[in-house]
């Protein structure tokens, strides 16, 4: 039986408990990037029953415009407690391209460069 399956007939859920996910949609094509991406979470918790909770916070220049910085304080401790974080691209103010954003621990968060995706062979 798949977990589709088991979401279908009411099986029981695959954990007990909420999963707090936190979302910053950051600046650019970020919000639409993210916004897909929440889409398909919560399609994904109807379906399995993932009981997932998602926390909206403005990071980048809509923070720099309210806040006077691209990230809070108080976000960063939102993203320390969630259990995971669905992190856009934010804009950097000085460059003006886009910039990884900083990771709740204080690193940079960016992809592996030099690494290209394979596909099916």
């Amino acid at each position: 039986m798949t977990l589709a399956d088991q979401a279908e007939t009411g099986s029981p859920r695959l954990h007990d408990g909420a999963t707090h996910l936190l979302v910053l949609p950051g600046d650019g094509i970020g919000p639409e990037i993210v916004g897909a991406t929440v889409d398909v979470l919560r399609e994904a918790d109807r379906i399995f029953g993932l009981d997932l909770t998602l926390q909206t916070a403005a990071i980048g220049f809509d923070s720099l415009k309210t806040a006077g910085t691209t990230i809070t304080d108080e976000v960063v401790a939102q993203a320390k407690r969630a259990a995971g974080v669905i992190l856009g691209p934010r804009r950097s103010p000085r460059a003006g391209s886009t910039r990884p954003a900083s990771c709740a621990n204080g690193s940079t968060c960016s992809p592996i460069s030099g690494r290209r995706a394979r596909g099916p062979d």
